[in-house]
């Protein structure tokens, strides 16, 4: 199951910066325009491989996570925050997580090892 990252529209200097990390990285990503977008994508089976990180531009941290929560339902989603500032954190909830850039990559390189990778799909972002 993929990782959602949110990520705050108002810091566009920022998203740019994420989009030049995630290019560079082993990781692929999908970005989404919204929640409903990221959802469709992780829940369509057509396509052959999911991506490891949906990036998504958010107006509300706390809203949109509500949101995307809900709307998965209880299962395997792991949501992350790019933000030092982002109230959605919750230590008593693993598959929820925020941070820095530098935190978010530790954080996927948990999640995602290096060893458990068998092939190495291009980053789409």
């Amino acid at each position: 199951m993929p990782v959602i990252l949110l990520m705050d529209k108002a810091s566009s200097g920022e998203r740019g910066t994420v989009r030049q990390w995630f290019e560079n990285s082993r990781f692929s990503t999908f970005e989404a325009a919204n929640v409903f977008e990221a959802l469709e994508e992780i829940s369509d089976f057509t396509i052959e491989a999911c991506p490891d990180v949906v990036l998504v531009n958010v107006d509300s941290y706390d809203n949109d996570f509500s949101l995307m929560r809900d709307m998965a339902g209880n299962g395997d989603l792991s949501i992350m925050a790019l933000s030092s500032k982002a109230s959605i954190a919750n230590k008593e909830d693993p598959s929820c997580f925020r941070g820095s850039l530098d935190k978010v990559a530790t954080h996927l390189d948990k999640l995602f090892p290096s060893s458990a990778r068998t092939n190495e799909r291009p980053a789409s972002a």
